[in-house]
This record gives C-alpha cells, structure tokens and sequence, in this order.
C-alpha cells in the first residue's frame, strides 16, 4: 500500500509529477481547504477500497458528525515549524493577543502588509508558537499546487 497527498507533500508531488498521476489541489488561494470533490467523494465513488470489506463502516463511523472535536495547531515546542503570522512589535500583548496579526512568507512579507494597515512603517514580530507538523505539512507544495 502506498499513499501519495501531491497536493500536501513535495516529495509526493514530484512522485506524481514523474509518473503523471492527478494533484488536486485542496486549497484555495488563501491557503483555506476546499470542499473539491465533495467530503468523501473517493470513498462513496469506489475509489478507495478497503480491505476487509468491514473497515468501510469502521471508517465512517469514525468521521460521522460529533465523533472529533477540533485540536490545537499550534505547539509550545522548541523546534518545529513557525506559524507564519507576524505583528507588529507596538502590538501590546498584555492588552490584546488576538488582533493586529498577519500572515505572511517572510517578516519583509509581514512588513509591508502592516504599514499598508498603518499607513506607515511598521517593524514586525513573528508569533513564538509552531504549527503541528500534519498542519505544517499543508504548506511546502501550497504554491506550486496553485500553479
């Protein structure tokens, strides 16, 4: 069994690219999950097989509504992958930790954005927590996949 996600992974993207398999893109271009093909389009079509037969209905058990809450993207780790959202360093975070954030590529990225919403220069800081790696994961291929 072999699992490829081009649309996810830059060594399965060029796995696909080599041996001219499909690469769906499941993001927008915001870097927002799209809803292409329909939640469970391979497994209602048939085109994912399970083997035994009985794991179809283990499976979607598993992903019926009210099973999972949602989880934490972020890690309080001291490696890993930066969330890319910057602010700026007037930001006092004592006073509100939620606004003032961008998401950006790079902190020049970052900057820009911010005096565009100040009208003037503004110095950024980068967000101290990092992504869950299966989040991270998302975003090697994101610009490629949008090509």
């Amino acid at each position: 069994v072999v699992k490829l996600s081009p649309g996810h992974s830059q060594v399965d993207w060029e796995c696909a690219k080599t041996h001219g398999l499909p690469i769906l893109n499941m993001l927008d271009s915001s870097g927002k999950v799209t809803n292409l093909g329909g939640e469970f389009a391979a497994a209602e079509s048939g085109l994912i097989k399970f083997h035994p037969s009985y794991q179809k209905d283990v499976w979607s058990e598993w992903l019926s509504p009210g099973k999972h809450r949602d989880w934490c993207i972020s890690r309080q780790l001291w490696w890993g992958h930066p969330i890319p959202a910057y602010r700026s360093k007037k930001t006092d975070p004592a006073k509100d930790e939620t606004t003032g954030w961008v998401i950006a590529r790079s902190m020049t990225e970052a900057e820009k954005q911010l005096s565009v919403e100040s009208s003037r220069i503004e110095q950024a800081e980068r967000h101290r927590q990092l992504e869950e790696s299966a989040f991270a994961s998302s975003w090697s291929v994101r610009d490629k996949c949008l090509d």
